[in-house]
């Protein structure tokens, strides 16, 4: 029989910037997880990675998955608890149902994270007049189902310090996805201005390889990422982004393995 088509449709609520879903079959070849029992994403995301990874591997590791945006670590605790979630996602619908430009802008707060990124962005402009709101369900999101049926837990800290944490485990593989080097996305909080930039200067302080635990980073080629990880085993891998750009570029595998 044939095999069956492997897919890497988004996993996630909303479609969450930079997301390695489509990078996942490149990643994996680089994967080293020998002897490892728990996986850690300093800079989760979408957490894409542990999603698919465990699709590949299900109920075999632990995952933790941080991210220094209290909004949406608070998402993910949320879709933890079912009947949270449900009382959650019925608050949406009633805000969403009957929303103009004015209540929009009245928003604030996780409230206002939320509609944001699950309502407003994947719209052509604010609210169209030919739009009519059909109510979401969310149940049966992929995200969720990883949430509540793997081993996951979460936190919101500095990147950095949660590599920290587990640099020395030799049981534990730390897939590390920080934002770009020489790019800014307004998807991200400003906090991320602040403090993305230390998981370069800890890598320019640290050597990787002396860490126990294994690590593997993908980053997107430029010259300063090529010069400072000039030391390290990787692999190159071509990237095509959608939208209106369908720019090119290479990306990077870094492992320390």
């Amino acid at each position: 029989m044939p095999q069956k088509k492997i897919t890497y449709n988004n996993p996630f609520i909303f479609s969450y910037s930079g997301n390695k879903r489509k990078e996942y079959p490149e990643i994996k070849k680089s994967l080293d997880l020998d002897g490892v029992e728990t996986i850690v994403e300093p800079f989760c995301g979408s957490g894409a990675f542990s999603f698919f990874l465990a699709r590949d591997n299900p109920k075999k590791y632990k995952y933790i998955l941080n991210d220094i945006n209290e909004n949406l670590i608070k998402l993910y605790e949320l879709m933890k608890d079912t009947e949270k979630f449900k009382t959650f996602q019925d608050e949406m619908n009633e805000v969403a149902k009957d929303l103009d430009k004015q209540k929009y802008n009245a928003l604030e707060g996780f409230t206002r994270y939320f509609i944001h990124h699950k309502i407003h962005t994947i719209r052509n402009g604010l609210f169209p007049l030919n739009y009519k709101y059909k109510p979401i369900d969310l149940e049966k999101c992929p995200i969720v189902q990883f949430v509540r049926n793997e081993n996951v837990t979460f936190s919101s800290i500095d990147g950095v310090e949660l590599i920290e944490k587990y640099r020395d485990n030799e049981k534990v593989f730390i897939f590390c996805d920080p934002p770009y080097l020489l790019s800014y996305n307004g998807f991200y909080d400003d906090i991320y201005a602040e403090t993305s930039v230390n998981i370069y200067e800890y890598i320019y302080k640290n050597d990787l390889r002396d860490f126990k635990s294994k690590i593997l980073l993908t980053l997107e080629k430029n010259m300063f990422v090529s010069l400072l990880f000039d030391k390290y085993k990787k692999t190159e891998f071509d990237k095509r982004y959608t939208g209106n750009t369908k720019r090119k570029c290479k990306f990077l595998n870094i492992v320390n393995y």
